[in-house]
C-alpha cells in the first residue's frame, strides 16, 4: 500500500506473471505521515472476507521495520494485533512503463472471459490454457481440441497476435467497466507484456510464449449442407441445466437431443439401448428446423458453457463433423459432437415416436391444416434436390 496523493492510497499485488492496483479514496486520510506498507495478502484476504457494511480495516507502521498494526473493526467488534511482513523495499517493481491507447476495455474483458470458457486446462499444451487475440482476424479464440470460441474484436490496438494465460483475474467480473486503455510491450526477451486500464484498477500481464494453433480450419462452412437447425431458447436454459443435472454423472457426462419439426427433448445416453420409455425433459420454447427427426449426442456440460455465452443458434450437420453454433452478431462456437451410429439414431427416434407420442396442440393442427393447404395447391415440379441441396432432402441408404 502506498500514497498517491494527500488522502488517496494505492493497492499493488503481483505474482510477477499478473500485476494489479486499485485506487483506494482517502485511505491515508488523517495519516501522518503517509507510509507505504508491506501486508501479507493471504492475511489481508482473511481479513476482508469477514467484512461487511460499515466495517473498516486500518493498517500502520509499527517501530519494528517488519511489523504492522492492525486495527479491525468487523460486526462490531474491535481488535488490535500485530502481523508480521517485510521491509516495502523488498516489493519488486513489476508495473511496466507501457504505452496505451483508449479502447472499449470493458469490451474487451467480456470478449476475454466470453471465449476463455473453451479454453483447455490441459497443463501440457499451455499455450491451449489461454486466449488468443488474432491480430489478423481483429478477434478473440479460445479451443480445448473440443470446442471453440470467437468473438470478433475490431478496433483494438495490438498489432500482433497474443495469447493471454489463464488468469483468475481475467476470468471473474473484477476488472469491469465501459472505455478505458490497452497497450501492449515486448519485454527485452522479446515476451509480450499487456496492459489495461479500467475504471480505478491497473492492470499488467505477462502472455503466454508459443505459437497458438492454426484453429480457424476447424470451422464448419457456413453454407455446407445440414440435416437440421438446432434453435435453444434462452428461457429454457435453466430447464437444460437442471435437466443435465439429473440426467448425466461424473462417469457419462453425455446428454441426447432428439429434435424434431414440433420438439426438442434431453435425452439420458441409454435411450439407445432401452425399450422403455427415455427419461428426458422437454425444452418447450427450443425449436427445430429439419425435415426429419434428429437425434445427436454432446457433452452436456460443453453443451451448457455455450449456451450461457450467448451461442443458441445451432446448424446440425449430416454427419458428426463439428457443429457450428451462432451467436449474437458474429460470435460463433464450434462444438465436436459424440459419436452415434445410425442404427443408434434410428432406435432413439424409434424409442421417442413410440414412447413419447407428440400431441399437438388446437393452434398447432390448425396451423398444420393451412400449411397442408399450401402444399396441395403448389404446382409439381421436379424433386430431384441440387447438387448443394441440404443432405436432409438427400435419399439415405435407409431410403434407398
Amino acid at each position: 500500500f502506498r500514497a498517491s496523493s494527500e488522502a488517496d492510497g494505492i493497492a499493488e499485488v503481483t505474482d510477477l506473471t499478473e500485476t494489479v492496483s486499485l485506487v483506494l479514496p482517502n485511505a491515508f486520510a488523517g495519516s501522518e505521515p503517509a507510509d507505504t506498507l508491506l501486508f501479507p495478502f493471504a492475511e489481508l484476504r482473511k481479513l476482508t472476507r469477514q467484512m461487511t457494511n460499515g466495517d473498516s480495516i486500518d493498517l500502520q507502521k509499527t517501530s519494528a521495520a517488519d511489523t504492522v498494526r492492525v486495527t479491525s473493526r468487523i460486526k462490531g467488534v474491535t481488535v488490535h494485533r500485530d502481523v508480521e511482513s517485510l521491509s516495502a523495499e523488498l516489493f519488486p517493481e513489476t508495473f511496466r512503463d507501457i504505452a496505451v491507447t483508449r479502447a472499449d476495455a470493458g469490451a474487451f474483458l467480456a470478449a476475454l472471459r466470453l471465449v476463455s470458457a473453451s479454453s483447455s486446462t490441459d497443463q501440457t499444451r499451455y499455450v491451449l490454457n489461454g486466449v488468443l487475440y488474432h491480430a489478423a482476424e481483429h478477434r478473440l479464440a479460445a479451443t480445448d481440441g473440443r470446442r471453440l470460441s470467437i468473438v470478433p474484436m475490431p478496433d483494438m490496438p495490438f498489432e500482433g497476435d497474443l495469447v493471454f494465460p489463464p488468469s483468475k483475474l481475467l476470468k471473474s467480473s473484477v476488472l469491469k467497466g465501459d472505455n478505458g486503455t490497452l497497450g501492449v510491450q515486448a519485454d527485452d526477451n522479446g515476451v509480450p507484456h499487456a496492459a489495461v486500464g479500467i475504471g480505478p484498477w491497473r492492470y499488467q500481464v505477462k502472455c503466454i510464449e508459443g505459437t497458438y494453433p492454426d484453429y480457424a480450419q476447424v470451422i464448419p462452412d457456413e453454407n455446407r449442407p445440414v440435416a437440421g437447425k438446432i434453435t435453444f431458447a434462452k428461457s429454457d436454459i435453466p430447464l437444460i441445466r437442471t435437466a443435465v443435472s439429473q440426467l448425466t454423472d461424473e462417469v457419462h457426462p453425455e446428454i441426447i437431443i432428439y429434435a424434431d419439426a414440433d420438439r426438442v427433448l434431453l435425452l439420458t445416453r441409454s435411450t439407445a439401448s432401452s425399450d422403455e420409455a427415455p427419461p428426458h425433459a422437454v425444452l418447450p420454447a427450443s425449436s427445430c428446423d429439419s425435415d426429419r427427426p434428429l437425434a445427436r449426442m454432446v457433452n452436456a456440460e460443453y453443451l451448457l458453457d455455450a449456451l450461457a455465452a450467448g451461442f443458441t443458434s445451432a446448424q446440425i450437420p449430416c454427419d458428426f463433423s463439428p457443429w457450428r453454433i451462432n451467436g449474437p452478431g458474429d460470435d460463433l462456437h464450434v462444438l465436436m459432437p459424440i459419436h452415434l451410429n445410425e442404427e443408434d439414431q434410428e432406435r432413439i427416434i424409434q424409442s421417442v415416436t413410440t414412447h413419447l407420442p407428440f400431441t399437438p396442440s388446437p393452434e398447432a393442427e390448425v396451423k398444420a391444416e393451412v400449411k397442408a393447404e399450401v402444399i396441395d395447391s403448389a404446382p409439381v415440379t421436379d424433386v430431384t434436390p441440387p447438387a448443394d441441396a441440404p443432405c436432409s432432402q438427400r435419399p439415405t441408404g435407409r431410403d434407398l
